[in-house]
């Protein structure tokens, strides 16, 4: 199953986060509600949400 657009596009922030050339920022995730802040999310975040949508499709429900 899982979400085939979710890991596509966490697999390009990886290359982005894993490239020797460059400097890394990592990844921004954000909520809408008001009282959350911006965390910044490091290659191995990313890793463990690819793994975790490989497996898993998104439910909003």
């Amino acid at each position: 199953m899982g979400d085939k657009y979710k890991v596509e596009q966490l697999t390009k922030m990886l290359k982005h986060e894993t490239n020797e050339n460059t400097e890394h920022y990592g990844a921004r995730l954000s909520h809408h509600a008001g009282d959350t802040k911006v965390l910044t999310i490091d290659a191995g975040g990313i890793r463990a949400l690819i793994d975790y949508y490989t497996k898993y499709d998104t439910n909003l429900d």
